[in-house]
C-alpha cells in the first residue's frame, strides 16, 4: 500500500511542540504512518524545525528499508547533518537522494529505485 502524507512547515516566530497547526487526529495519522513506513521520501526540508524532527524521531519505531531525501544536500550539507542528528533512524537504512532538485529526482533513476524498493 502506498500512502502519501504531505507536511508543510511555515515560518513562525517561535516553534515548539505546540506549533503544529492541525487537528490532533492528523498528527496521530502521520505518527501511525511513520511507525509503519518501510519507505520514506522527504523533499525540501531544512531540518531547522526541531519540533518536527522530535515528532519524527518519536514516531519512527524501526528504521524504514529505504529513506530518500531531496534538497537536503550531500552528506556534508548542514541540513542533512541536522536531519541525521534529529531523526537518526532514517539514516540506519539504505539512503539516496541529494541536491539535484525534486523535478530531477522524480524523473531520474533514484525515484524509480525508491518506488521499486
Amino acid at each position: 500500500m502506498l500512502a502519501y502524507y504531505p507536511l508543510l512547515t511555515a515560518p513562525l516566530a517561535s516553534k515548539t511542540r505546540t506549533s503544529f497547526r492541525c487537528p490532533d487526529t492528523h498528527l496521530e495519522a502521520v505518527r501511525a504512518a511513520l511507525s509503519e513506513a518501510d519507505k520514506v521520501l522527504v523533499a525540501g526540508f531544512s531540518a531547522y524545525d526541531t519540533h518536527v524532527l522530535e515528532f519524527i524521531n518519536e514516531s519512527v519505531v524501526t528504521a524504514p528499508r529505504r529513506f530518500d531525501s531531496v534538497g537536503l544536500g550531500s552528506d556534508t550539507d548542514p541540513a542533512r547533518d541536522r536531519f541525521r542528528d534529529g531523526a537518526p533512524a532514517f539514516f540506519q537504512c539504505e539512503t539516496a537522494g541529494g541536491d539535484q532538485g525534486f523535478r530531477a529526482y522524480v524523473h531520474g533513476s533514484e525515484f524509480q529505485s525508491w518506488l521499486a524498493a
